[in-house]
């Protein structure tokens, strides 16, 4: 499922920043459908709040996050 960067919305305040990581972070994941996005949108919000905030949430979502969690490492740094 190609061309759906398009469909994700900027947050309300959201910075560029943010909006940019969470993009990535739908992107990494490969959404194949519509119901796939939706719910890696909304993983993409936890995902902000983990890594900008350092929130920390119940331990089977955090291991859900950590499929990834090279890739988006790799993102992060090159960010800095």
């Amino acid at each position: 499922m190609k061309n759906y960067t398009n469909r994700i919305e900027k947050l309300v305040n959201e910075t560029n920043d943010n909006y940019n990581l969470r993009v990535m972070y739908i992107e990494l994941n490969k959404p194949k459908n519509n119901d796939d996005l939706n719910l890696l949108i909304m993983y993409s919000k936890i995902f902000i709040n983990i890594i900008k905030l350092g929130c920390r949430y119940n331990k089977k979502i955090e291991l859900m996050f950590n499929k990834n969690n090279n890739k988006i490492k790799q993102l992060l740094n090159k960010k800095k």
